[in-house]
């Protein structure tokens, strides 16, 4: 993989890019043993070895974590003596990690935790157009009027319009309005700015996705690993052309005044005036209505002379591809002999009736058959068509001009369509669909009045959709060629999770995820047959480990208390308290957060105790009575005896109590101090049948 040297140490974790120019130009880069210190040099990570300061790099391990931001908590990598930052809530690399985007410290939701400068770049950037979902708590319910602004857009900090769509709006007992919405930027508190220019104060904000990616049911505080999927939702983003999306609105507004244009002139026009046929195919009836018969057809761009308008059928001059025929008896040198003579539609008496022509009318007589001649349309001859597939073209003085500009348009046209087709032919890969679209564009913008330019925007429809299809095969052609990619970042990821010591922090649900995405998505390929093998050899290794694991704890833990039990059959001086204790301790460090591991610490607390009153009993054996205890603790008062009354000290705690020592007193006043929390000094007298201290009481004080 090819990319330029400052950008490959940024991802080697050595800094921002920035950072790494300047580590280049101060000598501290080596490049296959020899130092650089010219910026822009390209450098082939797997060919090239990179070392600073003799330390040869490696790029890290893709890093992505989505994590539920709580308030309080910064989207920045400097570190802040007041706030925590995001990067500090996720398991840290020896690599550098960096938030994708941002949310403000009063802000909370989904933000994604990367080593990707790429995908932080797409995630990040508008021009990929990344759909980012929000709630919005607000103090006020919004009117209609607010939600159109929003839509619209609101200019925040002097800048373009911010636009949001509102996908609902709950409003609760509490009155106050929640409102569900999404942005493709990420300007600066722009949501919170927005509703600001409203009046509108934001209680709570938090961001639920980003992308394809969800926040779901992740607690504030917790992460997750994006799985490969998502990611390649989010790599698979491409950029909005912006200079496609203005000629685009352009054109619409072109459009949008082309017809709002030809409306104002059908209103002002005069007749007659030439119209244009904008159908494939236009019936010409010898009557308003659909219910008759058809007397010709035109075609699209055919030019028809509009005389009239009744509703929605125009009166058209009579086509001269109309067939009329009349019998040559009543016909005499282009003289109609004849009183109310049938025109029909062809030379005989089986044809329909188009119109009738008078004695004496003149007619143009083009051709003669079975003793029937062919004539021109006679005048008493009428033609409809619909309104809904004529436009106006131009009036009567103007006409040669337009068919001048109708000509040069269908040239222009044709030469973009005919490039359009030598293009799409070759290679999907190298097709410039911009310079297709910008011949198409140049169509639309000259002739914008004629039928040419509706004929390229059809076009451009097409080409859009065919696009689309390209691009997409593409893609799926380019995952393909990732599958083999996809199975050794699964199998690199499954055996740096199996070389874990202990068997329950082996991401067993990270590891199906990696091998059934590939399973899922080329079931036809060889590694999704050696992933569905993968992952059932590795789901029968853990589940062999973890029942060997459970043996084997059980056997230690059992060998310990035999070990405890035989220890405590001895001299509390002959025990072997840090043996035992040492047991225990290795039971805690191999099984933690397991029953054993629990048992084995309430025994570890026991053998301390006991080890604490056996060095009790052997100190008072040589200087019993020579020094003070001190005990603090409640004070109980137990039964009396002829040495007096007994009482002990408790400690009480959350979930136990223990019995500290003992002591017998014949004052009294002592019993107003029962139940209640005490200090006593005293000399150490002996032990009771229960291992417990027997103090002589020297002094007593409240807690």
């Amino acid at each position: 993989m090819k990319l330029r040297l400052h950008k490959f140490l940024a991802e080697c974790g050595l800094g921002s890019r920035r950072k790494c120019e300047q580590l280049i130009a101060d000598g501290y880069i080596q490049l296959n043993n020899e130092t650089v210190t010219r910026l822009g040099i390209i450098t082939d990570a797997d060919k090239d070895i990179v070392s600073y300061k003799g330390k040869v790099l490696h790029t890290a391990a893709l890093i992505c974590w989505a994590l539920n931001k709580p308030k309080g908590v910064i989207c920045s990598c400097r570190k802040d003596n007041k706030y925590k930052r995001v990067i500090d809530l996720v398991p840290q690399n020896n690599g550098r990690i960096y938030p994708a985007g941002r949310l403000d410290v009063q802000s909370e939701g989904l933000i994604i935790v990367t080593n990707d400068g790429s995908l932080c770049d797409k995630i990040t950037h508008p021009k990929y157009g990344i759909t980012k979902e929000y709630l919005v708590w607000i103090d006020k319910p919004l009117n209609g009027n607010e939600r159109q602004k929003i839509r619209n857009g609101i200019i925040i900090d002097n800048g373009a319009p911010v636009r949001a769509v509102i996908i609902d709006e709950k409003n609760f007992k509490s009155n106050m309005p929640r409102i569900r919405l999404t942005l493709n930027e990420g300007r600066n508190r722009e949501i919170r700015k927005i509703f600001q220019k409203l009046s509108k104060k934001v209680i709570r904000l938090k961001r639920t996705r980003i992308g394809t990616v969800k926040l779901n049911n992740l607690k504030q505080g917790e992460y997750r690993k994006l799985t490969i999927n998502e990611i390649n939702d989010l790599n698979a983003m491409k950029k909005f052309k912006t200079i496609n999306l203005l000629v685009i609105f352009f054109f619409v507004l072109s459009y949008y005044c082309l017809i709002n244009s030809n409306c104002a002139k059908a209103q002002e026009k005069s007749y007659p005036y030439i119209g244009i046929v904008t159908s494939e195919k236009l019936r010409v009836l010898p009557r308003k209505g659909t219910n008759y018969r058809e007397i010709t057809t035109l075609s699209q761009n055919d030019l028809v002379t509009v005389l009239d308008k009744n509703g929605d059928w125009l009166l058209i001059k009579p086509p001269e591809n109309i067939n009329c025929w009349i019998s040559s008896d009543y016909i005499l040198e282009g003289i109609v002999t004849g009183t109310a003579l049938n025109v029909r539609q062809g030379p005989g008496i089986n044809f329909p009736v188009l119109t009738q022509v008078n004695k004496n009318d003149k007619v143009n007589v083009i051709d003669e058959k079975n003793n029937w001649k062919k004539i021109s349309p006679p005048e008493s001859l009428k033609a409809w068509v619909s309104s809904n597939f004529v436009d106006y073209f131009s009036n009567m003085d103007n006409l040669t001009t337009q068919l001048n500009k109708l000509k040069e348009s269908q040239q222009a046209f044709n030469s973009a369509k005919l490039y359009a087709s030598s293009k799409l032919k070759g290679d999907s890969r190298s097709i410039d669909f911009d310079e297709i679209k910008q011949n198409y564009f140049s169509v639309i913008k000259k002739y914008s009045n004629t039928i040419y330019a509706s004929k390229a925007l059809f076009e451009l429809k097409i080409l859009k959709e065919k696009q689309e299809k390209i691009e997409k095969e593409l893609f799926k052609k380019n995952r393909q060629n990732r599958v083999k990619e996809l199975f050794d970042y699964a199998d690199t990821f499954a055996s740096r999770e199996l070389e874990k010591r202990n068997i329950n922090d082996i991401d067993i649900s990270s590891i199906s995820i990696n091998y059934m995405a590939i399973i899922k998505d080329y079931p036809d390929k060889e590694e999704a047959k050696w992933s569905i093998e993968r992952l059932a050899s590795i789901r029968k290794k853990i589940a062999d480990a973890s029942l060997a694991t459970d043996r084997k704890r059980f056997v230690q833990f059992n060998e310990a208390e035999d070990f405890r039990s035989s220890e405590l059959l001895k001299d509390v001086s002959e025990i072997n308290y840090e043996a035992v204790l040492t047991k225990y301790r290795s039971i805690m460090l191999l099984y933690p957060g397991t029953i054993e591991a629990q048992k084995a610490e309430m025994r570890i607390e026991d053998i301390k105790r006991r080890r604490s009153y056996a060095q009790l009993k052997n100190n008072s054996k040589k200087s019993t009575g020579s020094s003070l205890y001190s005990y603090e603790g409640f004070l109980i008062k137990e039964d009396k005896t002829a040495k007096g009354t007994l009482y002990r000290i408790e400690e009480r705690g959350f979930l136990h109590k223990k019995d500290l020592c003992t002591f017998y007193s014949t004052d009294k006043d002592l019993e107003s101090y029962s139940n209640r929390k005490v200090k006593i000094q005293g000399m150490l007298l002996s032990f009771d049948e229960n291992d417990r201290p027997v103090l002589d009481l020297k002094r007593i004080q409240l807690q």
